[in-house]
């Protein structure tokens, strides 16, 4: 990422401008919340429900990587600590939602970086987390990453879908290869 940022200063995608708006931050603020508010509109409420039934089995299949990694025996997803981890992520999206804020959703990109890195410990959660509530105080530094040029994007998506894909084959291998020993699962 730092060497696209660099490239891209190099080749011109970022201009001085840039910059000029990013030097404009303060390196330490706080947050302000002028503009959350709530709106509902009614030709929304179907692309809302695609959405949310997308968002459920996605955050599904991100639990069940996650059991495939932390536990070296799995055969199959453990239904009530799949149905708890559904559950939470539903109700931190409604709690965003009454807040007034974007959705939040669990990360398929972060489990296929666990899966690939084998770190599944809750202390680098916590430090992840503590990062994340430290960037909501230091707007320069989110500001560098929101000026990310679009080619720095699409050189890490690749990179991210990768991992994604390998997690999920191996859930898949695994569980078909229960499939063939254990005979049906429903």
């Amino acid at each position: 990422m730092t060497a696209g940022y660099v490239a891209a200063a190099f080749t011109g995608l970022l201009s001085a401008d840039d910059f000029i708006v990013l030097g404009a931050l303060p390196v330490v603020g706080f947050p302000n919340f002028h503009h959350l508010g709530w709106s509902f509109a009614p030709a929304l409420a179907l692309p809302f429900a695609v959405s949310a039934l997308v968002a459920t089995v996605k955050s599904a299949a991100v639990v069940t990587v996650c059991q495939r990694i932390n536990d070296a025996g799995w055969v199959r997803p453990q239904m009530s600590s799949l149905s708890r981890g559904v559950l939470a992520d539903g109700f931190g999206t409604l709690a965003s939602g009454l807040l007034g804020s974007i959705g939040v959703n669990s990360s398929p990109t972060c489990a296929g970086l666990t899966a690939a890195t084998g770190v599944t410990s809750r202390v680098v959660g916590f430090a992840v987390g503590g990062i994340l509530i430290a960037l909501g105080f230091l707007p320069m530094l989110t500001g560098l990453f929101v000026m990310m040029p679009r080619p720095v994007m699409g050189a890490l998506l690749p990179f991210a879908a990768c991992f994604i894909l390998i997690a999920v084959i191996v859930v898949i291998v695994a569980f078909t290869n229960n499939l063939k020993s254990d005979g049906p699962v429903w």
